[in-house]
């Protein structure tokens, strides 16, 4: 049995009301050399569409991803994503990764938080999988600014998981004192990931497949408001 591991790039956490109609992909089904994907959707759309490239790469454009607080003003944005995949004969899927990317900035007295979590499900035995995002810096941060990455990784380490379905859980948060401003976002980074095929020897021939799954985000970073 061949396996495949998913590595994906992009977050999660909170909790997301069950009567919201979600918002399906242009593109909510389709296949791969390796994989079929089905149910592609969003909560509030915020992650966009994906484009699939190099028959194992899903690349995302997230759109207003931002949070900011002025003068004591909390603000959150929050999306979840969900699809399923279904391996090709040969297959499985065996180790799935998310890594984000963002930046902040806090002036004066305020905070940002970036929390988020990794659910993989077996769509043939209902088991589950749960990982939260690590953020560095460590969230909350309290002060200053610049880059935020985000990742989780789950290892399934079972040959039956063949039909499984990711969700992805993203929450932003920007708190702020009187006469103060935070913000918190995604951003732009371009392709700067890359992920291949490895051929691994062993009695029978067995390939590993890496699956990226790239969230690339627009810059909509605004200044945050002066003191």
């Amino acid at each position: 049995m061949k396996k495949a591991t998913i590595l994906a790039t992009g977050i999660i956490l909170l909790a997301f009301s069950a009567t919201q109609a979600n918002i399906f992909w242009t593109n909510s089904s389709g296949s791969g050399g390796y994989f079929d994907w089905q149910n592609g959707q969003s909560l509030y759309g915020l992650f966009g569409d994906p484009i699939f490239v190099g028959d194992n790469t899903f690349v995302f454009f997230p759109s207003n991803f931002r949070a900011e607080s002025v003068n004591g003003v909390s603000d959150s944005v929050s999306d979840r994503l969900e699809f399923e995949l279904i391996a090709h004969e040969g297959f499985s899927f065996q180790n799935i990764s998310v890594i984000e990317y963002g930046d902040y900035g806090i002036l004066g007295d305020g905070q940002v938080q970036v929390s988020g979590g990794l659910t993989v499900e077996n769509m043939d035995t209902a088991n589950s999988l749960f990982g939260t995002i690590t953020a560095t810096p460590s969230m909350p941060a309290i002060s200053g600014q610049g880059a935020w990455q985000g990742q989780a990784q789950l290892g399934i380490g079972q040959i039956d998981w063949t039909r499984i379905k990711i969700t992805f859980e993203d929450n932003l948060l920007a708190m702020s004192g009187d006469g103060s401003s935070s913000f918190i976002e995604k951003k732009v980074l371009g392709n700067a990931i890359a992920f291949q095929i490895t051929p691994i020897p062993e009695p029978a021939t067995v390939i590993t497949l890496t699956i990226g799954a790239i969230f690339i985000f627009r810059d909509f970073r605004k200044k945050p408001a002066a003191a």
